[in-house]
């Protein structure tokens, strides 16, 4: 509040609502509209976080436009670039991460805390911290033991699970 006073700024009422980390559209033009950012599913499953994926979304619909307008196509060319750009690129890497998601999100904590005792001090490298699937294969090539052990803690949690749940959660990755 000191800061506020040294500003002269008011005190607003904080506001927001839920965080929405899973699901994406199979389509992100409709007609001669393209959807971008959280809008467009360009959410990162695991952690909600949308900023870097609100940009990607923006750069391949600006690329796409770009491209199209430079070999001399129409904007609607350049939306099916765009579209088809995210299908190819985008749409299934959100579905894996958000089944992954969804499943350490069922997890109890002794299991949660169980794969992160195996994982503790693996040290990856990766060159785009948003990516989590290169950090997930770098882990399981570095060191295919201690990947196959934190599977296996996830497995034991399926376990615990509803059948329906684990059957909804398979159909939904094919």
């Amino acid at each position: 509040m000191e800061l506020l006073k040294i500003i002269n700024a008011g005190h607003y009422k904080p506001f927001g609502g839920k965080i929405i980390i899973g699901g994406s559209p199979n389509h992100v033009v409709e007609g001669d509209v393209a959807i971008i950012g959280d809008a467009a599913g360009f959410v990162k499953p695991m952690t909600g976080g949308g900023i870097i994926m609100g940009m990607l979304s923006a750069k391949l619909l600006s690329d796409s436009l770009y491209m199209a307008m430079k070999e001399g196509l129409s904007v609607t060319d350049a939306l099916l670039i765009y579209d088809n750009a995210y299908r190819r690129f985008v749409r299934d890497k959100v579905k894996a991460l958000g089944a992954a998601s969804y499943l350490l999100h069922m997890m109890i904590n002794k299991s949660l805390s169980e794969i992160m005792n195996v994982v503790n001090g693996l040290n990856i490298k990766v060159y785009d911290f948003d990516n989590h699937i290169e950090a997930l294969m770098r882990m399981a090539s570095r060191r295919p033991s201690v990947f196959i052990k934190a599977i296996m803690f996830v497995m034991n949690e399926l376990s615990f699970m509803e059948i329906g749940s684990i059957r909804r959660l398979m159909r939904s990755l094919i």
